[in-house]
C-alpha cells in the first residue's frame, strides 16, 4: 500500500491529466462504435387539417423502425423515446379518391440525441379520408306518454331548434334531423312544462355538435267537451210489486245524451249505460196511471264523461189488475 501511495503522491498533476485523457479516449472510441437496433410498435400520430375527416382508429399507426447509434446510446434506448408525427390535408395525394397515400420518412420521427432512423416498415401508409363539412340540422323533440284523461299534448317546441353538425361529408349529408332523448309526460299531467333535454348523436365516433342539449317546451291543453246522443236504450223496471198488478209503459226505450271529450265519447257503447225506473215506491202498488222518473247510470267509471240529459225524463205507465 505504501508504494501505491508514494506513486500517486509523486507528480500527481501529471497523473491526473493522464487519467483524464484515458477516460476521454475511451469515451471517444466507444462513441464511435455504431450499432443498429430494431424497435417495434413505434407510434406515428396522424394529424389532419380542420377540413379533413380522418377516423379516430386511423390516427395512431404502429410502425417498425431500424435505428442506429453508439453502443451506449442504443443500450439506453427505450421505445418511449421515439415517436413520429405527420399531417394530412386536402392536398395530400389521393385525397379526392378517398384514400390518401403517406410516404413516411425518418424526418417524421423525433429520437434522442445521437440516434437516427435508417429504415421504416411500412414506408407507405394508405388511410381513408373524407371532406369534413358543417351543416345546420333541425332538432326534432321526442315526446312520449300522455297527460291526464281529458287533456292532450299540443304544441311541442324546442330552443335552440337546430344544431350545427360537423363530420364526414357522406354521414352529414344523410342526416335529415337530430332527435332528442325521450321526454316523458307524466301520467296525470295537466299543465304545460319545459325541460332541458340532451341531443342524441347517432354516430358519436364521427359527428360533433355545437350544442349538447336543447330546451323542450310541451303545451298541455284541455280537450273541449262535446255532446253525444245514444238512442234506443231499454228501460229496466225495478220493483217489488204485487203479483196481481200489470205494468204497461208508454215507452220501452229512451235516448241518453252524454257530455265529454270526443275521444272518450267515441269509446262509449250501449252496454256501458243502464237506464232504469224505480217502482219500489208503495204508491205504484195500486192500480192507476203514473208518470215515473227515469234514471241513467254510466257503468264504466270515468270522471270525464257525464250524463247530460235523458229523453224523455219521465215515462207514463199504467198499473192494472191481472
Amino acid at each position: 500500500m505504501r508504494w501505491i501511495m508514494a506513486f500517486l503522491l509523486k507528480d500527481p498533476l501529471r497523473k491526473l491529466i493522464a487519467l483524464a485523457l484515458t477516460i476521454v479516449l475511451y469515451a471517444v472510441l466507444n462513441e464511435g462504435k455504431q450499432q443498429q437496433k430494431d424497435v417495434v410498435n413505434i407510434p406515428l400520430t396522424i394529424e389532419s387539417s380542420s377540413d379533413v375527416f380522418l377516423p379516430d382508429n386511423s390516427r395512431i399507426q404502429s410502425l417498425r423502425l431500424t435505428v442506429r447509434g453508439s453502443e451506449s446510446r442504443i443500450k439506453k434506448l427505450n421505445v418511449q423515446d421515439v415517436s413520429g408525427k405527420v399531417t394530412i390535408s386536402r392536398k395530400t395525394p389521393g385525397f379526392d379518391s378517398g384514400a390518401v397515400t403517406l410516404q413516411i420518412s425518418p424526418d417524421d420521427f423525433v429520437t434522442p440525441r445521437g440516434i437516427e432512423v435508417i429504415s421504416i416498415d411500412p414506408e407507405v401508409l394508405t388511410l381513408p379520408v373524407q371532406r369534413r363539412i358543417r351543416k345546420e340540422i333541425a332538432v326534432s323533440p321526442l315526446v312520449t306518454g300522455q297527460p291526464r284523461q281529458g287533456f292532450e299534448c299540443g304544441e311541442v317546441r324546442c330552443y335552440p331548434d337546430s344544431v350545427v353538425v360537423s363530420g364526414p361529408e357522406k354521414a352529414v349529408a344523410g342526416i335529415l334531423e337530430i332527435s332528442t332523448e325521450p321526454l316523458h309526460i307524466i301520467s296525470g299531467e295537466t299543465r304545460s312544462f319545459s325541460k332541458s333535454v340532451q341531443l342524441v348523436n347517432p354516430m358519436p365516433e364521427e359527428l360533433t355538435f355545437n350544442i349538447s342539449s336543447t330546451n323542450v317546451s310541451v303545451t298541455i291543453r284541455q280537450l273541449p267537451y262535446v255532446a253525444r246522443e245514444i238512442p234506443g236504450i231499454p228501460v229496466q223496471w225495478q220493483r217489488p210489486l204485487k203479483e196481481q198488478l200489470k205494468i204497461t209503459p208508454e215507452l220501452e226505450k229512451v235516448t241518453v245524451t252524454l257530455a265529454g271529450t270526443q275521444n272518450e265519447l267515441d269509446n262509449i257503447s250501449l252496454g256501458d249505460l243502464m237506464v232504469y225506473a224505480d217502482l219500489s215506491d208503495p204508491r205504484y202498488a195500486v192500480p192507476g196511471e203514473y208518470l215515473v222518473p227515469v234514471q241513467a247510470v254510466l257503468k264504466r267509471a270515468d270522471g270525464n264523461v257525464r250524463i247530460q240529459s235523458l229523453s224523455p225524463e219521465k215515462i207514463r205507465i199504467k198499473c192494472t189488475l191481472n
